[in-house]
């Protein structure tokens, strides 16, 4: 055996290089073993956003979500009612369903199936059904980005999320009321922020229910007086808007959309 304090350094190089390239081989299985298992914990920790993405997406182009407008409404109003009549708790249910959808994919329409359930049901089985659709897609989207994202992840993006942040950890039951409340602030991307600051479940939940009440009563007492006009046989336009049937609920929206300023008044 060659004393190594005799060896050539270019000897001694070449025999370092040969024991690390051999613990190099032998670590490559566990490496390739740690590679797997971290994609794998990865897709399962954002499949859910993934999938909302593409459902979004098709809907998006099958052109589905362009059908939710007023004018579909008025030429659909009779075989809406029909529907209603003969198959009560299908179409409760396609409306409840419809608004969990849109919710939970942060589509546009949710306002309008509020007012399709006063149409069909009256004003509080239209409400009822449009805060259990609002609050089911909440709560599910609120799950999804607290499992996908988790609480506060450093670097997370959203301007949104920063101007939350100080409001919320001051006064978190106060500020997710007040997020519900008024109608101006985007309903999922609220519930996504909330999700990301870190906001109880409990206290999520019940602000939500609470806060989106009075919003579903004014879209249903909307829709109730869109019935009483389809059946005196006239068209849905902006004009019906100045009728008391239709100013009253439009005021209460806008006293809604007022609460930042009349709080802002009282602080003052």
């Amino acid at each position: 055996m060659t004393d190594p304090d005799r060896q050539d350094p270019l000897e001694q190089a070449i025999e370092r290089i040969g024991e690390a390239r051999d613990e190099a081989q032998a670590l490559a299985p566990l490496v390739e073993q740690a590679e797997r298992v971290s994609h794998w914990r990865t897709v399962q920790r954002f499949w859910p956003l993934l999938l909302i993405a593409v459902i979004a997406t098709l809907l998006v182009s099958s052109g589905v979500v362009q059908e939710l407008s007023l004018e579909n409404l008025q030429n659909r109003h009779g075989e809406l009612s029909a529907l209603a009549t003969h198959y009560p708790l299908l179409i409760r249910l396609a409306v409840f369903f419809t608004i969990v959808t849109l919710i939970v994919t942060s589509l546009p329409g949710s306002p309008l199936l509020a007012i399709v359930g006063g149409l069909l049901f009256g004003i509080g089985e239209g409400a009822f059904w449009s805060v259990l659709g609002d609050s089911t897609g909440a709560l599910i989207l609120f799950w999804l980005t607290r499992r996908s994202l988790g609480q506060g992840t450093p670097g997370t993006p959203g301007a949104l999320i920063g101007k939350l942040k100080a409001g919320f950890l001051a006064h978190p039951t106060s500020f997710c009321l007040f997020l519900r409340l008024v109608p101006v602030f985007p309903f999922s991307p609220v519930s996504i922020a909330l999700a990301w600051l870190g906001c109880r479940w409990r206290t999520f939940a019940w602000t939500t229910v609470l806060g989106v009440a009075p919003s579903a009563v004014v879209y249903a007492a909307i829709g109730d007086g869109f019935e009483a006009a389809l059946k005196e046989h006239r068209a849905l336009s902006m004009d019906m808007l100045s009728e008391p049937r239709f100013l009253l609920p439009m005021i209460g929206m806008g006293v809604l959309a007022l609460l930042p300023v009349l709080m802002g008044l009282k602080r003052k």
